[in-house]
């Protein structure tokens, strides 16, 4: 049973894979229930850098998880600042990011994020990933980011804990006047 034999496991994220079965993002490791318990498939509970055969692979707290059409599963590293991919052959690679922070665009192996959390598919293909950035003085942001053809680029820049209804006000038209009531007229400029 999966909670007696891993009862300290706190899950990031999870997707499933092409069989149907859960997969996880756990411990700096991707990791699949079968048959009740849990198989590490990528990664080790010791965070790193390494790609190569998927057991001696490193990830430093992967997070997003995205499934492919032919089966690789792309990981978005939180603070390992990479997408990687476990490829259906048993490979892990770095698909994009230096693993230094930032928020530069470009090609993909060049590019620099800060902390990507959340990535999905497009039916296209290309990859889009939400990164959380610091802003010093101000409220976070996530930049919605795009990956495709090999380059990364910034698509939207959005501060966090907006609410709908703020983006609505800010899309609206300023007032043209004064409040209907407010005993004043719209059309004085000389200020009495």
């Amino acid at each position: 049973d999966i909670l007696e034999t891993e009862a300290n496991l706190y899950p990031a994220t999870f997707t499933f894979d092409r069989r149907g079965s859960v997969v996880f993002a756990v411990d700096n490791r991707l990791a699949r229930v079968e048959e009740g318990r849990l198989v590490t498939l990528a990664g080790a509970r010791t965070e790193g850098k390494t790609d190569g055969e998927a057991l001696a692979a490193r990830f430093r707290a992967p997070f997003g998880l995205a499934l492919e059409d032919g089966g690789g599963l792309l990981v978005a590293e939180e603070t390992g600042r990479r997408i990687r991919r476990l490829r259906t052959d048993g490979r892990v690679e770095t698909v994009a990011g230096t693993g230094k922070r930032g928020n530069e665009d470009g090609k993909a192996l060049e590019a620099s994020f800060q902390s990507p959390l959340h990535i999905a598919l497009r039916p296209d293909g290309a990859l889009v990933i939400v990164d959380l950035l610091p802003v010093a003085g101000e409220a976070p942001r996530y930049h919605v980011r795009l990956l495709a053809e090999g380059q990364v680029k910034t698509l939207a820049r959005v501060p966090v804990g907006i609410r709908a209804a703020e983006v609505k006000k800010a899309k609206e038209p300023a007032s043209a006047g004064p409040e209907p009531g407010s005993g004043t007229s719209g059309d004085r400029r000389d200020g009495r």
